[in-house]
């Protein structure tokens, strides 16, 4: 089966029930935080989604791909972007991570892209 491009978006909010315009507190920004640096925040963080690939679970052979992270700054946000490329298949996994300044809150998105010619199983 060819895989031609994978979407999910996943959203955690923190502090969810509050009425709007409230700010966040310093536990919730911390829990914001930890969860940032555990799943994008160093070369070994585990990131936050999971897939199968060539029939097993592909989280322990994304430390063996190439990996590439960036981030960005903006007013109210920084865009973090993570990427994972298999050197075998080309397949390429890339996370984009919204950290919002002012909300205990981010936003995620989960990109899988193959070369053309490549297939999957």
């Amino acid at each position: 089966m060819r895989l031609l491009a994978g979407l999910a978006v996943l959203v955690m909010v923190c502090g969810a029930s509050r009425s709007p315009g409230a700010l966040p507190s310093a536990d919730e920004m911390k829990s914001r935080s930890s969860w940032l640096k555990n799943h994008f925040g160093s070369g070994t963080a585990t990131p936050a989604c999971s897939f199968t690939y060539a029939g097993r679970a592909a989280g322990p052979a994304l430390a063996k791909w190439q990996r590439a992270s960036s981030a960005q700054a903006f007013t109210d946000r920084t865009l973090h972007s993570t990427s994972f490329t298999d050197p075998q298949t080309g397949l390429i996994l890339r996370c984009e991570v919204t950290e919002f300044r002012e909300h205990a809150a981010v936003e995620w998105v989960v990109y899988l892209k193959i070369p053309s010619a490549t297939t999957t199983r």
